[in-house]
Protein backbone atom coordinates (compact mmCIF):
# COMPACT_ATOMS: atom_id res chain seq x y z
CA UNK A 1 0.00 0.00 0.00
CA UNK A 2 1.19 3.64 -1.04
CA UNK A 3 1.65 6.23 1.54
CA UNK A 4 -1.63 7.58 2.69
CA UNK A 5 -2.16 10.61 5.29
CA UNK A 6 -4.63 9.60 7.78
CA UNK A 7 -4.22 5.87 6.85
CA UNK A 8 -1.43 5.06 7.16
CA UNK A 9 0.84 8.26 7.63
CA UNK A 10 0.48 11.17 9.76
CA UNK A 11 2.11 13.28 7.17
CA UNK A 12 2.14 13.53 3.07
CA UNK A 13 5.15 12.94 1.61
CA UNK A 14 5.71 16.63 0.13
CA UNK A 15 4.84 17.84 3.81
CA UNK A 16 7.94 15.88 5.25
CA UNK A 17 9.98 16.84 2.37
CA UNK A 18 9.27 20.31 3.07
CA UNK A 19 10.04 20.03 6.66
CA UNK A 20 13.60 18.36 5.80
CA UNK A 21 14.94 21.50 3.38
CA UNK A 22 15.14 23.38 6.93
CA UNK A 23 16.76 21.15 8.93
CA UNK A 24 20.72 19.96 9.07
CA UNK A 25 22.09 16.24 8.70
CA UNK A 26 19.22 15.30 6.21
CA UNK A 27 21.69 13.56 4.02
CA UNK A 28 20.18 9.69 4.41
CA UNK A 29 16.76 11.60 3.38
CA UNK A 30 18.05 13.12 0.57
CA UNK A 31 20.28 9.88 -1.00
CA UNK A 32 16.66 8.24 -0.71
CA UNK A 33 14.14 7.38 -3.11
CA UNK A 34 11.31 8.46 -2.69
CA UNK A 35 9.72 5.18 -2.66
CA UNK A 36 12.07 4.70 0.54
CA UNK A 37 10.91 8.01 2.09
CA UNK A 38 7.46 6.91 2.12
CA UNK A 39 7.78 3.72 3.31
CA UNK A 40 9.72 5.39 6.56
CA UNK A 41 7.14 7.60 6.84
CA UNK A 42 4.59 4.84 7.01
CA UNK A 43 7.20 3.07 9.70
CA UNK A 44 7.46 5.85 11.70
CA UNK A 45 3.76 6.30 11.57
CA UNK A 46 2.91 2.48 12.46
CA UNK A 47 6.04 2.73 15.89
CA UNK A 48 4.42 5.88 16.77
CA UNK A 49 1.12 4.73 17.01
CA UNK A 50 1.97 1.90 19.64
CA UNK A 51 2.76 5.06 22.03
CA UNK A 52 -0.02 5.68 24.45
CA UNK A 53 -1.32 9.16 23.89
CA UNK A 54 -3.61 11.16 25.80
CA UNK A 55 -7.32 11.83 24.55
CA UNK A 56 -9.15 9.14 23.04
CA UNK A 57 -9.32 8.48 19.00
CA UNK A 58 -12.25 10.73 17.31
CA UNK A 59 -13.81 7.66 16.03
CA UNK A 60 -13.51 3.99 16.55
CA UNK A 61 -13.21 2.62 13.44
CA UNK A 62 -10.36 4.99 12.51
CA UNK A 63 -6.37 2.97 11.44
CA UNK A 64 -4.41 5.50 13.56
CA UNK A 65 -4.22 6.74 17.01
CA UNK A 66 -4.94 10.76 15.73
CA UNK A 67 -6.70 12.49 15.13
CA UNK A 68 -7.75 12.56 18.89
CA UNK A 69 -10.55 14.01 20.95
CA UNK A 70 -10.40 16.08 24.53
CA UNK A 71 -6.56 16.66 23.87
CA UNK A 72 -4.87 19.20 25.71
CA UNK A 73 -1.01 19.87 26.51
CA UNK A 74 1.38 22.13 28.39
CA UNK A 75 3.23 24.25 25.41
CA UNK A 76 6.70 25.08 27.39
CA UNK A 77 7.45 27.26 24.18
CA UNK A 78 4.34 29.44 25.18
CA UNK A 79 3.66 28.50 28.58
CA UNK A 80 0.05 27.57 27.50
CA UNK A 81 -2.19 25.00 27.64
CA UNK A 82 -3.11 24.57 24.28
CA UNK A 83 -6.25 22.50 23.19
CA UNK A 84 -6.09 20.56 20.15
CA UNK A 85 -9.18 20.37 17.89
CA UNK A 86 -11.27 17.02 17.39
CA UNK A 87 -9.74 16.82 13.16
CA UNK A 88 -6.45 18.13 13.63
CA UNK A 89 -2.78 16.20 13.92
CA UNK A 90 -1.21 18.46 15.80
CA UNK A 91 2.37 19.81 14.24
CA UNK A 92 4.39 17.99 17.34
CA UNK A 93 3.04 14.23 16.01
CA UNK A 94 4.14 15.33 12.40
CA UNK A 95 7.19 16.41 13.64
CA UNK A 96 8.13 13.16 15.31
CA UNK A 97 6.69 11.79 12.32
CA UNK A 98 9.46 13.08 10.03
CA UNK A 99 12.33 12.93 12.69
CA UNK A 100 11.39 9.29 13.30
CA UNK A 101 11.41 8.44 9.47
CA UNK A 102 14.84 10.61 9.02
CA UNK A 103 16.31 8.14 11.98
CA UNK A 104 15.23 5.04 10.53
CA UNK A 105 16.63 6.15 6.90
CA UNK A 106 20.16 6.53 8.30
CA UNK A 107 19.86 3.57 10.72
CA UNK A 108 19.46 0.76 8.35
CA UNK A 109 18.35 -2.41 10.10
CA UNK A 110 17.37 -0.57 13.24
CA UNK A 111 13.84 -3.00 13.53
CA UNK A 112 16.24 -6.17 12.77
CA UNK A 113 16.39 -7.30 16.15
CA UNK A 114 19.91 -8.26 17.26
CA UNK A 115 21.63 -10.12 20.65
CA UNK A 116 24.83 -8.99 21.61
CA UNK A 117 27.28 -11.91 21.46
CA UNK A 118 30.79 -12.46 23.26
CA UNK A 119 34.14 -13.73 21.70
CA UNK A 120 35.59 -14.63 24.50
CA UNK A 121 35.01 -14.23 27.88
CA UNK A 122 37.57 -14.47 30.82
CA UNK A 123 37.17 -14.07 34.42
CA UNK A 124 40.71 -13.49 36.02
CA UNK A 125 41.95 -10.87 35.46
CA UNK A 126 38.91 -10.15 34.21
CA UNK A 127 38.34 -9.69 30.39
CA UNK A 128 35.80 -9.39 27.49
CA UNK A 129 36.23 -10.00 23.90
CA UNK A 130 33.30 -8.35 21.39
CA UNK A 131 33.55 -8.12 17.86
CA UNK A 132 30.72 -5.33 18.36
CA UNK A 133 29.69 -6.35 15.02
CA UNK A 134 26.46 -7.90 15.89
CA UNK A 135 25.51 -5.98 18.30
CA UNK A 136 23.53 -2.49 17.93
CA UNK A 137 23.02 0.72 20.41
CA UNK A 138 20.90 2.83 18.77
CA UNK A 139 17.98 2.91 19.65
CA UNK A 140 14.71 2.36 17.63
CA UNK A 141 12.80 5.52 18.64
CA UNK A 142 15.33 8.47 19.88
CA UNK A 143 15.38 10.70 22.60
CA UNK A 144 14.89 13.74 20.16
CA UNK A 145 11.67 11.97 19.01
CA UNK A 146 10.63 11.30 22.76
CA UNK A 147 11.35 14.62 23.70
CA UNK A 148 9.13 15.91 20.81
CA UNK A 149 6.32 13.36 21.71
CA UNK A 150 6.25 14.58 25.77
CA UNK A 151 3.54 16.23 26.13
CA UNK A 152 1.11 14.21 23.93
CA UNK A 153 1.87 10.94 26.04
CA UNK A 154 -0.83 9.68 29.09
CA UNK A 155 1.33 7.96 31.46
CA UNK A 156 0.89 4.67 31.42
CA UNK A 157 -1.96 3.39 33.80
CA UNK A 158 -0.59 1.06 36.82
CA UNK A 159 -1.98 -1.50 39.16
CA UNK A 160 -3.04 0.07 42.67
CA UNK A 161 0.24 -0.08 44.01
CA UNK A 162 0.51 1.58 47.65
CA UNK A 163 3.73 3.13 49.02
CA UNK A 164 4.63 3.99 52.25
CA UNK A 165 6.65 6.57 53.51
CA UNK A 166 8.46 6.40 57.13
Amino acid sequence: MALAQGVNSYVTLEEANLYMVDRIDVTPWEVAANEDRAKALVTATSLLDLKYFIGTTTSESQPLAWPRSGVQYADARSNRIITVGDNIIPSGIKKATYELALHLLANEEILTSKEQTFERIKVGPIEIEDSASDFQSVPVIPSLVNDILKPFIKLQPTANTWWRAN
